[in-house]
């Protein structure tokens, strides 16, 4: 009679290791009022396109944000992600 006993999921920890690997250093920029670019660190998923650890920067005195985009360590540009759950879309 077994009483106490341990089953171990390989396949799910192994997932999670897989999708941990995918996510890159990658620089977050935002231009403000047209023409200041601020360049910050970020960690971007391309499975999800989620950016996080956006490094924190402080814009007192700009006011409005233009753009903001996601450069990746090879030179792509990404405009269309997500940070923090809030989908990022480019002004048409």
């Amino acid at each position: 009679m077994i009483k106490n006993f341990t089953i171990s999921i390989p396949f799910i920890v192994t997932q999670s290791i897989k999708n941990n690997n995918k996510i890159m250093k990658a620089t977050y920029v935002s231009v403000w009022d047209g023409d200041t670019t601020i360049s910050t660190s970020c960690e971007f998923n391309p499975e999800t396109n989620d950016v996080t650890d956006i490094e924190s920067v402080d814009v007192e005195g700009l006011d409005i944000l233009f753009e903001q985009y996601v450069e990746l360590p090879n030179g792509d540009v990404i405009k269309n992600f997500t940070i923090e759950g809030d989908e990022i879309e480019p002004e048409e």
